[in-house]
């Protein structure tokens, strides 16, 4: 005699197949959700492997390829040049000879500011770096490089400024270069 809510052999059979199906599209799913997962991770790669950063802040002086145009490895795209310590070059009169020295700490007087940060002119503090051996017989000047810190941006290139070395005091023409 078959009792109320029982199921047959068959049916048992049917329904622990429908279990096993269930659980095996379970393992199904989670294996194409791991599969899409590493998709995802290989896409975020390859968008990675198109992104040019450079080793230092700066600022974009030349470009040599443009969107577009096929490189090669190694080959150059732009230059940046680095405006965080910028090199002050002074032609300071040949009788200060021995006065200025390598180390020699020097103030830098902007003529005019960058007009970006400030409105007018700050001092900034520099070291000499180089001191020229060789003076120019015409200006009867040697030539004298500050290296100062410019993380404020307060200097930009082709400024104008005045140096103060002690009790020396000339006229400079700053350039920016980049620093190893």
């Amino acid at each position: 005699s078959i009792q109320p809510a029982a199921f047959t052999p068959i049916q048992m059979e049917k329904l622990r197949l429908e279990a096993e199906r269930s659980i095996l599209q379970t393992e199904v799913s989670e294996h194409e959700f791991e599969v899409n997962r590493l998709r995802r991770d290989e896409a975020t790669a390859l968008v990675d492997s198109y992104r040019i950063l450079a080793p230092m802040n700066g600022k974009i002086s030349d470009v040599f390829k443009y969107p577009g145009e096929a490189v090669q490895v190694g080959e150059s795209l732009l230059e940046c040049r680095s405006t965080d310590k910028i090199h002050v070059e002074a032609h300071v009169d040949m009788t200060y000879r021995g006065k200025i020295t390598k180390g020699q700490t020097v103030s830098v007087h902007p003529n005019r500011p960058n007009p970006e940060v400030q409105e007018k002119p700050q001092e900034v503090e520099g070291t000499v770096f180089f001191v020229s051996d060789v003076n120019e017989p015409v200006s009867r000047t040697m030539r004298v490089l500050v290296e100062v810190d410019n993380r404020s941006h307060l200097l930009v290139a082709g400024t104008e400024a005045v140096l103060h070395f002690s009790a020396l005091s000339a006229s400079a023409q700053h350039n920016t270069a980049q620093l190893d």
